[in-house]
């Protein structure tokens, strides 16, 4: 195998090791191996070349096959126990276990065997390979992203396209004092393989990059209008076939907030331990409002945009750790997630959700980080996790004092103005009415919370809605009374009618306290619906309570600080100490990139400088002709050869590359012969021309001279 080759196939090993390393958090220790691996069979191989072929392999003898099986069971062995003890622990079940040793057992193989045949390979390697990437692909490896799916999905193509030339090609003879030099016809194709998936792969990632803007670009509206009749649909069947009390508040429809809470009230929602009172903890939150529901466009959409604050973001672990339950005291181990950076004095908060209730995880507004049974959370646009947290275990969430400051894009404060088509102008004019001389922000939502808690009244009981008018025109209109959802609402609409950015929140209000058990709970009727508005003065969200009779309360801690041993002394997911030290820092934000983020960005840079260095160089090698080294007789002649073997393709006849001309002359007529009667006067003619010419042609080139054409 060419120099070129096995570097190639290390490089490969490495690149699978990283691969399950990002998915199961253990880059540092798998890396390091496939290094090592790498560095040994490189020792090796340069052993191999210096002896004689026959002691070429490993395999050679029993004794060999005994030690190679032997020392391979015994690192499978330790590398299973290494993953049961350092990260079984912090795995969701059995699968995500079985997913995790079976990836790592598969990086071992292929290491120990490219240790014992260094020089060319074994074809095992492709499989092995493929299986190691499927089993990351299902632990999550290839993230949720299209884009990151395609990527590993393009990435595995051309791996494994170019790994298998190198391992199932031609091997290249080991070249001895009598061995002639390759011909440059043949370096020429060895070295064009490559160059030719470079440029596959540029032109895949070029038209998958075009299909995926051009299905943004279309496929969006479609998508919203079939995802918004599902959701439809969905709350209309599960408000009137589930059980009240059995599923957490959502909040999307107005009305279903009061579902949850006038079906069995008094059933224990929340239980949270905590020193102060808890007081409100969101679940959910939404940006847009059309016919009596809210909708979260910003994640529950595909949106063209390149606006990262439109997007959802994974999360991995900093650390993990272990914690006495406040509780019963019983040991817990949950990984650390840094939401946001803290803001002030922290307070902790243990939250125990019901498991049958289902996945939302509530937490105050300003929380910083949270302690959970988790590998990776999915955080959207408001803040809110959508996704990787096991309800079996109770999670920890950290609070500061004040929310972190946070900039708006003008992308998205278009959504966090966003007013429904047929409600604008109403609503314009209900609030430049009452309001319209107002310039700040604290004037505009201490005026609009203040118009509904002095001059509106709070009741679960609704009167009959007037047939042809949105519930919220109506309400704005008859000012009758009603419930959390219509004040939220209301004040949302106005609050961006004036210009102020702000979003509906939906969860519960935890202030009632059992001093027999000592923990806060939270009933199902306390679920809530309030407003955050953002001040884009402070760039901070502010919550506005503007439902009579509630006042906002959020927690607060006037002895508490951050604890600086802890979070931000641990960088590494597998709970290794890093220290404080620039250099820990630089290591946990390099372990905590997905190997898809930076393959997906250097695609999408990459995309038209790698298809127009992949064209050069193909045109520079192999397509443009040198003229230092050649004359315009020799490219000549290489096309008259060049058109003369198409026409012997024609009958599966090709010129072999150590076959010489007149070689190829005597099997052509051999060929005209055996075939002579079942061929047509104008292929007979053919082949009888064609021998005559090579012989012409071999025998001009051979005194110098210019051959014929061949007609």
């Amino acid at each position: 195998m060419a120099p070129y080759a096995t570097r190639t196939i290390a490089f490969l090993l490495i690149v699978q090791a990283m691969f399950v390393g990002s998915t199961f958090r253990s880059a540092v220790p798998i890396v390091a191996a496939a290094l090592v691996a790498n560095l040994f069979a490189s020792a090796r191989g340069w052993n191999l070349r210096q002896r004689e072929p026959y002691k070429q392999n490993v395999f050679t003898s029993g004794l060999n096959w005994f030690f190679f099986i032997a020392t391979l069971a015994a690192a499978l062995a330790a590398c299973g126990i290494w993953r049961a003890t350092a990260e079984i622990r912090l795995q969701q079940g059995w699968v995500q276990t079985t997913l995790d040793i079976c990836a790592h057992g598969c990086v071992i193989v292929s290491l120990f065997i490219w240790i014992a045949r260094p020089l060319r390979g074994h074809h095992l390697m492709l499989p092995i390979g493929l299986l190691m990437i499927t089993l990351c692909v299902f632990a999550g490896g290839a993230s949720t992203s299209q884009a990151a799916q395609t990527t590993v999905a393009l990435a595995t193509c051309a791996g494994f396209c170019l790994a298998s030339h190198l391992l199932l090609g031609r091997p290249t003879a080991k070249p001895t004092s009598s061995a002639m030099v390759t011909p440059p016809v043949a370096k020429a194709h060895l070295s064009l393989t490559p160059l030719l998936v470079l440029l596959t792969l540029s032109l895949l990632l070029m038209a998958t990059s075009v299909v995926a803007r051009s299905t943004q670009a279309v496929l969006p509206t479609i998508q919203q209008k079939l995802q918004k009749q599902l959701q439809v649909s969905i709350n209309l069947s599960s408000n009137d076939q589930i059980i009240g009390g059995t599923r957490y508040v959502r909040g999307s429809t107005l009305g279903s907030v009061r579902k949850v809470i006038i079906k069995n009230p008094q059933e224990i929602a929340l239980r949270v331990y905590s020193e102060p009172v808890p007081g409100y903890l969101r679940g959910n939150a939404f940006d847009t409002y059309r016919r009596r529901q809210w909708q979260t466009v910003q994640t529950d959409f595909i949106l063209a945009t390149s606006d990262p604050e439109m997007r959802d973001r994974d999360i991995a672990p900093s650390k993990t750790s272990s914690r006495e339950s406040m509780a019963d005291n019983q040991p817990l181990k949950l990984s650390t997630f840094l939401l946001e950076q803290p803001n002030g004095p922290t307070v902790e908060l243990e939250i125990h959700n019901d498991p049958m209730k289902g996945t939302a995880v509530f937490l105050p507004q300003a929380t910083s980080w949270i302690e959970a049974k988790s590998n990776e959370l999915t955080l959207n646009p408001h803040g809110i996790i959508r996704l990787g947290v096991d309800m079996s275990k109770p999670y920890v969430a950290v609070a500061s004092s004040q929310p972190t400051q946070e900039a708006m894009s003008a992308e998205r404060a278009r959504f966090l103005l966003d007013l429904p088509p047929t409600m604008e102008q109403f609503l314009q004019d209900y609030s430049s009415q009452r309001w319209g001389s107002l310039q700040t922000f604290d004037e505009k939502t201490v005026a609009v919370s203040s118009y509904f808690r002095d001059n509106y009244e709070y009741s679960l009981d609704l009167p009959e809605r007037r047939r042809g008018y949105d519930p919220i025109v109506n309400f704005l209109e008859t000012s009758h009374p009603a419930h959390c959802e219509y004040f939220a609402t209301s004040t949302v609409l106005l609050l961006r009618s004036l210009g102020v950015p702000a979003r509906y929140v939906t969860g519960y209000v935890v202030d009632e306290y059992n001093s027999d058990t000592e923990r806060w709970l939270a009933r199902n009727l306390d679920a809530h619906a309030w407003v955050e508005a953002y001040d884009d003065r402070a760039q901070r969200w502010v919550a506005v309570e503007s439902t009579p009779g509630r006042q906002y309360l959020t927690i607060s801690s006037n002895d508490q600080s951050i604890d600086s041993d802890g979070l931000f002394d641990v960088f590494y997911g597998g709970g290794d100490d890093y220290g404080d030290t620039v250099l820990g820092r630089a290591i946990g934000w390099l372990l905590s990139i997905r190997v898809t983020d930076p393959l997906n960005i250097l695609f999408r840079v990459a995309q038209l400088p790698l298809f127009c260095v992949a064209v050069f160089l193909l045109w520079t090698k192999f397509l443009r002709p040198n003229r230092g080294e050649e004359h315009d007789m020799d490219i000549a002649c290489r096309r008259m050869l060049k058109q003369a073997d198409r026409k012997c393709k024609k009958h599966e006849l090709v010129r072999g590359r150590s076959e010489t001309l007149n070689q190829f002359a005597d099997r052509i007529e051999a060929f005209h012969h055996s075939e002579d009667q079942r061929l047509g006067e104008t292929e007979t003619q053919l082949l009888q021309a064609l021998p005559t010419w090579y012989r012409q042609f071999a025998s001009a080139r051979y005194q110098g001279m210019r051959p014929a054409p061949f007609t």
